[in-house]
C-alpha cells in the first residue's frame, strides 16, 4: 500500500514539472534583402567569402539592448534562429551574389578576391539599432583594402519586431557599404 501510494505520489510530481511549459520565444533570421541585379557582366570576379568572425557578446542568440545609461540586457521574448556569425555569413554570401560584378566561389585560391569580416557590434543602442562590421579584402594575400563600417537605424518602438526589422536593415546597410568597397 504504502508503495502504491509513493508510485502514485511520485507520478504526480514528475507529471506535474514535465506538463509545466517552457518559456516561449519568437525567432528572427538576419538576411540579405537588397536589390537583386538585372544585367550581369560577363567577367564577374570571383570572391571567397571567409567564416564571419564576432565578439563574443554579439555572438549569441539573445538580442542585446543597451539603454541610455549603459544598462544592458537582453529581450526576452525574442531570439535569432541561429548564431549571429551564421546569418551575416550567409547575408554576405546572398549580397554578393546579388551584385552584378561578384561571384561568390567556395574554394579559396591565390590570384581571386578574399574577404574577411568581423562582427564587432549587433545591438540597439537606446533608440538606434547599430550593427558594426570589420572587413579586409585581400588579393594574392596582400591587403587591398580594409576598414570598419557602423551602421544605424532608428527603432521607433521596443517591440521585438521593431526591434529586429531595425537590426536587419542596419545590416543589410552595412553589406552594402562593404559590397561596394569590393566592387
Amino acid at each position: 500500500m504504502k508503495r502504491l501510494i509513493l508510485c502514485v505520489f511520485a507520478i504526480l510530481l514528475f507529471g506535474g514539472c514535465l506538463a509545466k511549459q517552457g518559456a516561449r520565444y519568437d525567432y528572427y533570421e538576419l538576411k540579405f534583402s537588397g536589390d537583386r541585379c538585372k544585367n550581369r557582366v560577363q567577367n564577374r570576379k570571383n570572391i571567397f567569402i571567409d567564416r564571419v568572425m564576432a565578439t563574443n557578446l554579439v555572438d549569441r542568440r539573445d538580442i542585446l539592448i543597451v539603454d541610455y545609461k549603459n544598462k544592458a540586457w537582453f529581450v526576452e521574448d525574442s531570439k535569432f534562429i541561429t548564431m549571429p556569425s551564421e546569418m551575416v555569413y550567409k547575408a554576405l554570401i546572398d549580397g554578393a551574389f546579388s551584385t552584378c560584378e561578384l561571384r561568390p566561389v567556395f574554394i579559396s585560391n591565390e590570384n581571386e578576391l578574399k574577404l574577411k569580416t568581423s562582427l564587432i557590434a549587433l545591438q540597439v543602442n537606446g533608440d538606434q539599432a547599430v550593427v558594426t562590421i570589420g572587413y579586409e579584402i585581400l588579393n594574392s594575400l596582400n591587403k587591398v583594402k580594409s576598414g570598419i563600417v557602423t551602421k544605424s537605424v532608428f527603432v521607433p518602438d521596443p517591440s521585438s519586431e521593431s526591434i529586429f526589422a531595425g537590426l536587419n536593415k542596419s545590416l543589410n546597410l552595412a553589406i552594402d557599404d562593404i559590397l561596394k568597397a569590393v566592387q
